[in-house]
């Protein structure tokens, strides 16, 4: 229902439809999921696994199994990934995300905005953690 008490199956514009408090809920709903923690945490989560373990792994099993592979070149491969500044738009996207609940009815904005900070000290520590490494 809207805020006149018409019921959603009643209402024949779609922006009538758009607008309702019921809609709008369900979108801020699912800006929610999106944001937290698909977007603000399992790609930072996952990252030391799949973008430091995995390709050491990999790179030490074929510099052992490789003879060409010798001094220089062999460190280089199996060298830490040097950090870039990737790390600034993936924090700025998380910020016009977590904006974009500004939207929508305000039960969503300090959920929403609690996990995004939280998120962001996972980011520091790892960040911190990783800078010296490589």
């Amino acid at each position: 229902k809207n805020y006149y008490g018409t019921p959603l199956e009643e209402m024949d514009n779609f922006s009538h439809r758009f607008e309702s408090f019921p809609m709008q809920r369900e979108l801020g709903q699912a800006l929610f999921w999106y944001c937290f923690p698909a977007t603000f945490l399992v790609p930072f989560v996952l990252e030391p696994l799949f973008a430091m373990y995995l390709p050491y792994r990999v790179m030490g099993l074929i510099v052992r199994g490789d003879v060409q592979f010798r001094g220089g070149v062999a460190e280089a491969c199996m060298g830490a990934v040097p950090m870039d500044l990737s790390r600034y738009g993936d924090i700025l996207l998380n910020l016009v995300l977590a904006v974009l609940v500004f939207l929508f009815p305000g039960g969503y904005t300090l959920p929403l905005f609690l996990c995004l900070a939280l998120s962001n000290i996972w980011i520091y520590v790892y960040d911190h953690w990783r800078v010296p490494r490589s």
